[in-house]
């Protein structure tokens, strides 16, 4: 079951995030190293919220996505490495946009994107590898522009791979361009 908090239960999330972004705040949040043990890196929720991250390194989530973008906010990531979060590297859902440019998305437990219940964006130009499921997946009513990304292996197609399957399982893209 889906909270409000973008999380699937436990606490609320939004109480714990390295940056809290909401109420209508549009910061620019420029070259910065966020790391959080706690919830989500950084938390972007509410209708009116619009931020801009752009030459960030998000890393090492433990316990929840790097950037999670949820109730009606809209964000802008630009050229941020995401990588080593528990879950997505990425998460929009509960009717919020995000648009995502030449970013580096590798290396986090679950997808590199997550888009679900009735989540939006646009993805574009970024880098996606060795995530835990799919480089992209959308799930409930969710939908997004995905162009002009190189998708290199996700860690589920490798194990596939390594158990015989042919290295295609996994629901992640094995090529190049998305």
């Amino acid at each position: 079951q889906q909270k409000d908090d973008g999380s699937s239960g436990g606490r609320k999330a939004s109480q714990h995030y390295a940056i809290d972004i909401k109420g209508g705040a549009t910061p620019h949040i420029t070259d910065c190293t966020v790391s959080s043990s706690c919830s989500a890196c950084i938390g972007i929720h509410g209708v009116g919220t619009a931020p801009t991250l752009s030459g960030c390194e998000v890393r090492d989530c433990l316990s929840h996505a790097g950037v999670l973008v949820y109730k009606g906010a809209e964000a802008v990531v630009l050229d941020c490495d995401i990588h080593h979060c528990k879950l997505p590297g990425v998460q929009i859902t509960n009717e919020a946009f995000a648009r995502v440019i030449d970013c580096r998305i590798h290396n986090n437990g679950e997808s590199g994107i997550l888009v679900k219940d009735d989540g939006t964006g646009v993805f574009e130009g970024n880098h996606l590898h060795s995530n835990g499921q799919s480089a992209i997946r959308f799930s409930s009513d969710a939908s997004a522009v995905v162009r002009g990304n190189t998708i290199g292996q996700q860690v589920a197609d490798a194990a596939a791979g390594r158990a015989g399957t042919g290295g295609g399982g996994g629901g992640g893209g094995g090529g190049a361009g998305t």
